[in-house]
């Protein structure tokens, strides 16, 4: 289960809270071709034609430079980390915008935690801060 999922289903936030929250993490975290482009590992002409043919194969953008030959596995890998350290959690989000304190936001943490524990035998979920 998602931890928006969870909130909902809690009682902490509306769907669409998580949904607006959601969209402004989307568009707040820089996107794959502009981090590799940004770094050098690879130029404008090699990022248009790989969202071109992302549109038929449906492939991620990582996946699709390195069936190109554009990134290595270990470039992709990076740029994925660096692209994942730029997006705000959910929770922090939903704090900014409002919808509950940071208290809460811990405490809801916490339980949702504690529910994949329950659901799949672990309790660390990665990503999530335990």
């Amino acid at each position: 289960m998602h931890f928006g999922t969870f909130l909902i289903r809690a009682g902490a936030a509306t769907p669409e809270q998580i949904l607006d929250a959601l969209d402004e993490q989307r568009w707040s975290t820089p996107l794959i071709g502009q981090l590799a482009i940004d770094h050098g590992s690879m130029t404008v002409e090699q990022v248009l034609p790989t969202l071109y043919a992302q549109l038929g194969s449906k492939l991620p953008f990582a996946r699709q430079a390195i069936a190109f030959g554009y990134l290595t596995e270990a470039q992709a890998g990076a740029l994925l980390r660096e692209q994942s350290q730029h997006a705000l959690p959910l929770g922090e989000l939903l704090v900014r915008r409002g919808v509950f304190d940071r208290r809460t936001l811990s405490h809801a943490l916490r339980e949702y935690l504690l529910a994949l524990g329950r659901e799949a035998d672990s309790p660390v979920m990665p990503g999530i801060p335990a």
